[in-house]
């Protein structure tokens, strides 16, 4: 939004505090305002993940990426266009894509942290046993993304954070949908309708990789967004600070957290909150005051 950009205008970190922030980052043990406890979930290891790098790293050919969505999540929740009907649409017609057409790039899967939570694992089976072929591979769990960034030449993905993070390393994001940071400069390969996103992927070896200013551009807008900047600065945007009081941190644990946490611990948690007197509380009337 036009808001957005003038706040990003003001956003003047230094070059080494932007490097500081991204090395940081990287270590995935800290958690950030926009990507929250995402990412640390993202770079879960195991055992299966080190061999399926392992098997991965040993081979020469071009390795994409696609970063899938949880398949039940809301695609037009910004009321924004997206080509595909939903997340699960565009993993398989890009499946049927790659099926048909490309036998030369390695393909990985890779679902989304949160699909466990919604039991979408069992969707990804059924897709691993229709589509099979020597360079279609599903990412086992726990496989973390920033291992991924090493082996992997580009990613494919719909409006999610693997797209920044991606630039940020230097290696190219094919979009179909919009997200903050998409924009002229930073996201060339946003697609607008399927006929585009489709001739991306017939063009995908001749993508060459994002230049300096745009890597440089990636990690100080993840860092404009991780910072909270944004919302501390946007007029349109009230920031409340929450006391470690119990009453207000189970509150803002249900508000803010939502299914990033255990979901049977989530949905025993909102019950027990639904028995009290919400209106009473510390968290209600502070949120009632900037209303």
């Amino acid at each position: 939004s036009k808001s957005m950009i003038k706040i990003f205008k003001k956003f003047n970190p230094g070059s080494q505090e932007i490097i500081n922030f991204y090395k940081e980052r990287k270590k995935a043990k800290k958690r950030y305002l926009w990507t929250q406890d995402d990412f640390i979930k993202a770079n879960k290891n195991s055992k299966k993940g080190e061999e399926f790098i392992k098997k991965m790293s040993r081979n020469l050919n071009k390795k994409i990426l696609y970063a899938s969505h949880a398949l039940s999540d809301a695609v037009h929740q910004k009321g924004i266009n997206y080509i595909f009907e939903d997340f699960y649409h565009q993993l398989e017609e890009t499946l049927q894509y790659v099926q048909n057409k490309d036998s030369n790039n390695y393909w990985i899967f890779r679902a989304h942290p949160s699909s466990k939570l919604y039991g979408e694992d069992k969707i990804f089976k059924k897709l691993a046993k229709k589509y099979k072929k020597h360079n279609i591979f599903f990412c086992p769990s726990d496989v973390p993304i920033k291992k991924l960034y090493d082996i992997c030449d580009l990613v494919v993905t719909g409006m999610g954070t693997a797209g920044i993070e991606f630039i940020c390393e230097g290696k190219e994001a094919i979009l179909t949908g919009a997200s903050e940071y998409t924009s002229r400069n930073l996201t060339p390969y946003f697609a607008k309708n399927k006929f585009q996103y489709f001739n991306f992927l017939n063009k995908i070896n001749n993508i060459k990789k994002p230049n300096k200013n745009r890597v440089k551009l990636a990690k100080k807008l993840l860092y404009f967004f991780e910072s909270g900047y944004f919302l501390k600065h946007s007029n349109t945007t009230k920031y409340i600070s929450f006391d470690n009081q119990k009453d207000e941190k189970k509150y803002h644990k249900i508000a803010v957290y939502g299914f990033t946490q255990n979901l049977n611990s989530y949905l025993k948690l909102s019950s027990e909150l639904l028995k009290e007197n919400v209106i009473k509380s510390n968290f209600f009337n502070k949120i009632l005051k900037i209303i």
